[in-house]
């Protein structure tokens, strides 16, 4: 059911399970895609397990030591019925674990993106320098692609390449009001946070980088999910999830379900094989220190999947 998609290698080389590439050939229909990132030991995998109703022992990996979990990008090998589409789930390894560098996290972080139509970014907690200073990585976004051969892209002109951005903010627990203590929705309170007034240089740009790469933003806050003696083994312990937390991950599935939409090259919808087609090509390109992994040319790479995909329906 879980399988990987994209491996690191130990010399920092990446590849492909061919495995899940044949499985993702099979699917002939037009697929969405949902990721997940998020920094490392922060309950992302968890969470996807969650939102695509996984049984136990047959979602993500979850562990409750200091080491990640998911290395690379993992796929689970089951189509979901979204309201308009299905999809299939995608894990990325955590950010800043203890055995990557900067480079690697860049690079998983963009395959997240480019592979999915709707990406979860999962963080702890309140909005605050700390977990924005991990979105950081997104300002290096631009030097892992090219839309096209001729320039480099920036990420304006990425942006319409880019998925649904999901963030989740997890274990939350305070009330949200502005500086007056009047109530405020949670777009409001993403927006207020992603606000490039008053703040630093530096600060500025990371959150001119989010709003420009992001023009489709949607926040939801998750609550603790149970108290301490089972929450570093809530897969074995499901009865122990309180019934709030269980509550607003229906509200998250809901979204999910209801704003799906299948990856799309040139306005033609992806189906299985496509997709793993495009895979294909970008992980060719972006392990390269002399290339990077141009959009366009995976689109001409699908026409010829796409004229035999037609034979089949």
């Amino acid at each position: 059911m879980i399988a990987p998609l994209v491996i690191c290698g130990d010399d920092g080389k990446y590849s492909i399970c061919e495995e899940s590439l044949e499985w993702l050939r099979t699917q002939r229909v037009p697929l969405g895609v949902l990721a997940c990132a998020g920094k490392f030991r922060t309950g992302k995998s968890y969470l996807m397990n969650r939102v695509s109703n996984a049984s136990h022992g047959k979602g993500f990996g979850v562990g409750n030591t200091v080491q990640a979990c998911t290395k690379g990008i993992w796929i689970r090998k089951e189509v979901i019925k979204g309201d308009h589409c299905s999809y299939v789930c995608i894990d990325t390894e955590g950010i800043d674990a203890l055995d990557a560098d900067n480079t690697h996290d860049v690079r998983i972080f963009t395959l997240g993106l480019l592979l999915s139509s709707v990406f979860i970014y999962n963080s702890m907690g309140p909005i605050d320098e700390s977990s924005l200073q991990t979105l950081a990585l997104m300002t290096n976004v631009s030097k892992c692609v090219k839309i096209t051969s001729e320039k480099d892209a920036t990420i304006d002109e990425l942006a319409a390449y880019f998925p649904h951005f999901l963030w989740v903010l997890r274990d939350f627990s305070l009330k949200l009001t502005d500086k007056n203590g009047k109530d405020l929705t949670t777009e409001q309170y993403l927006s207020n946070s992603l606000s490039e007034a008053d703040s630093k240089e530096e600060r500025c740009k990371i959150r001119t980088t989010i709003n420009s790469a992001f023009p489709k933003k949607t926040l939801f806050t998750l609550p603790r999910p149970a108290n301490d003696e089972h929450l570093h083994q809530l897969d074995k312990h499901p009865k122990a999830v309180n019934s709030l937390f269980n509550s607003k991950i229906a509200d998250v599935k809901n979204f999910i379900n209801k704003h799906m939409v299948p990856m799309q090259a040139k306005g033609v919808q992806m189906t299985g094989a496509m997709y793993a087609k495009f895979v294909v090509h970008l992980v060719d390109g972006i392990g390269e220190t002399s290339q990077v992994p141009v959009i366009k040319d995976a689109w001409s790479l699908m026409g010829e999947v796409r004229a035999i995909d037609s034979k089949y329906r």
